[in-house]
């Protein structure tokens, strides 16, 4: 039994005029015409660098920290004590891009100490050991609004921190200064947020994450 099915309606007008009366199949690829001459898979590793996009938040069974170091802290600052520094704040700006539940969104995470080595080759399985991360320095919860112009995220971080950094920089016997931070988003976060990073390179840079400190010297 042979059952065939047409239709009496004449086709939609949209995007007729471009439809040609014939159709022409030509071979692209072919044992005389090699168009596809190669294929391969490309492994691309992420550079410490030049991460230009940070992750924070859980989602969908998924769970995402940063881990941020910095760079060019001054080195004549070492005299500064926890009662110099007036605020000590920490800056990150968000993507328009997040992935979760942004509707209702339920976010925060707590800023730690790193107290270990990590590099570009590092993994969940090398930062998850215990002592990887040390005391809590700052906390964050509030939804981001996606927006055209996304605000920056801001949070006061611990004066202890900054001056334990201070005056570690001219310390010529101190291998590192400091591990940097890290951004651990809280358990009962619905949503991951993507933010600014490093960004190297001639294009129109991400805005990086930053410190701001304001503290009175020697001249109060």
């Amino acid at each position: 039994l042979l059952a065939l099915f047409s239709c009496n309606e004449l086709p939609t007008d949209v995007g007729f005029k471009l439809i040609n009366d014939t159709i022409t199949v030509k071979v692209l690829s072919s044992d005389t015409s090699n168009l596809i001459y190669k294929t391969e898979t490309l492994e691309t590793s992420p550079s410490v660098v030049n991460a230009s996009i940070l992750f924070c938040g859980v989602a969908n069974q998924t769970q995402a920290i940063s881990v941020i170091r910095f760079a060019f802290i001054p080195d004549t600052l070492s005299y500064l004590t926890e009662n110099d520094i007036i605020s000590s704040k920490f800056f990150i700006y968000p993507n328009r891009y997040a992935l979760g539940d942004t509707n209702n969104a339920n976010f925060s995470f707590t800023v730690k100490k790193v107290e270990n080595f990590w590099s570009v080759n590092s993994n969940w399985d090398s930062v998850s050991v215990p002592g990887f991360f040390s005391r809590d320095v700052g906390n964050y919860s509030g939804a981001i609004q996606l927006k055209d112009t996304m605000n920056s995220v801001s949070l006061d971080l611990d004066k202890k921190l900054i001056t334990e950094w201070l005056q570690l920089r001219p310390d010529t016997n101190a291998t590192v200064v400091n591990w940097g931070i890290a951004l651990i988003p809280n358990p009962n976060s619905n949503v991951i947020y993507s933010f600014g990073g490093e960004g190297v390179g001639n294009s129109t840079p991400t805005k990086i994450p930053l410190i701001q400190v304001i503290y009175k010297d020697k001249n109060s």
